[in-house]
C-alpha cells in the first residue's frame, strides 16, 4: 500500500481539455485557427513549410491559475495557438537537418482573435516524408478535424509514464477518477472487461478486469504534472520547464492525430511569466 504522503506529494492540480459539443467554444483541437490578421501563419524554420495547426486555447475560458499558490500562471485572457510539423518521424529534437524544436514547433500568444484562417496552399499533407509534401506515412489530410474543448481542473501526479505503470498508479487514478465527478458533476462510467471494443464509451473510463482497474483517459492537459512518457518528462520541473500543453493520441478524432504519439509543449517558468510565449517548443514521444 503506498503512503498517502508519498502520493499527496507527487500531487499536482491540472487543466483537463475535454472535447466536447460546444459550438461557443473557442478552445479546439484542430480544424482552422482563429488568428489576427496581423499574424502570419508559422512555418518551419528549416524548410519552411507550414506547419499544421495543432490546437487553439481560449485561456479566458480556462481554470483561474496559479492553481496552487506559487505555481504557474497563466495569462487570465487571450488566445494560444500551437502548431508542429506533422511529418513521418517528428524528430523535432533533431538539431542538424531539421533545425531545433523551436523550427519544429511554435506556439503563438495573442491578447484577441480573428477570423478562421485556412492554411497556405503548400502545406504538406499530414504525416508525409521529411522535406516531401506528400508520402512516408502520409495519411492525404492538411487539416485536422475540428473539435471544441471544455476546461475543468482535476488531479495529476508526478511520476505517471507511458508505457511503464507505476506501483501507485490505481490509487493515484481512483483520485483522479473522484477529482472528475467533482469538476464535471458526473460519474466516469465502469465497464467490464470484457466489453467489446465497439462497445465502449468515449473516454473517460474504467475498465474492470476484476483483479485491477484500469483508467482510459485522453490527458489532453495543460499544467500540472506530465505523462513521463519514456522517460521524456523526468526532471523538467527540476530546469524550471512547465507543461503548457500535452496532446495524447486521439484516434476517435483523426486516424492518425499527432502520429500516434503524446506531443508536449513546455515552457520554462520565468519566460510564462513574461508571457514571452515565442520560447515555447514542443517534445514528441511514441
Amino acid at each position: 500500500m503506498v503512503r498517502k504522503d508519498s502520493l499527496d506529494a507527487a500531487f499536482r492540480p491540472a487543466i483537463w481539455l475535454q472535447r466536447c459539443d460546444r459550438a461557443d467554444s473557442h478552445s479546439k483541437l484542430g480544424g482552422q485557427p482563429e488568428l489576427p490578421p496581423a499574424i502570419p501563419w508559422p512555418r518551419q524554420g528549416k524548410v519552411k513549410t507550414p506547419l499544421h495547426f495543432l490546437a487553439q486555447i481560449d485561456l479566458a475560458s480556462l481554470p483561474a491559475t496559479p492553481l496552487i499558490p506559487g505555481g504557474p500562471t497563466l495569462p487570465s485572457r487571450g488566445l494560444l495557438y500551437f502548431f508542429g510539423d506533422v511529418e513521418e518521424e517528428m524528430l523535432w529534437e533533431d538539431e542538424s537537418e531539421r533545425g531545433t524544436a523551436y523550427d519544429c514547433t511554435r506556439v503563438i500568444f495573442s491578447e484577441s482573435g480573428g477570423a478562421r484562417v485556412t492554411p497556405p496552399e503548400d502545406i504538406p499533407q499530414i504525416g508525409h516524408r521529411w522535406e516531401e509534401s506528400a508520402g512516408g506515412r502520409s495519411v492525404g489530410d492538411h487539416v485536422y478535424p475540428e473539435s471544441p474543448l471544455t476546461a475543468y481542473q482535476i488531479d495529476s501526479f508526478v511520476g505517471l509514464t507511458r508505457p511503464m505503470r507505476t506501483q501507485w498508479e490505481s490509487e493515484a487514478n481512483e483520485r483522479i477518477v473522484a477529482s472528475i465527478k467533482e469538476a464535471t458533476g458526473r460519474a466516469v462510467p465502469i465497464v467490464d472487461g470484457k466489453t467489446s471494443r465497439a462497445d465502449l464509451p468515449k473516454p473517460p473510463f474504467v475498465v474492470d478486469w476484476g483483479s485491477e482497474k484500469e483508467l482510459r483517459i485522453l490527458r489532453h492537459q495543460m499544467l500540472g504534472a506530465p505523462l513521463n512518457v519514456n522517460m521524456n518528462a523526468d526532471g523538467m520541473e527540476a530546469v524550471g520547464e512547465v507543461l503548457l500543453l500535452q496532446l495524447e493520441p486521439d484516434y476517435s478524432l483523426h486516424k492518425c492525430f499527432i502520429n500516434g504519439g503524446t506531443v508536449q509543449f513546455w515552457i520554462n517558468v520565468a519566460d510564462l511569466a513574461a508571457k514571452r510565449f515565442e520560447r515555447a517548443y514542443a517534445t514528441y514521444r511514441h
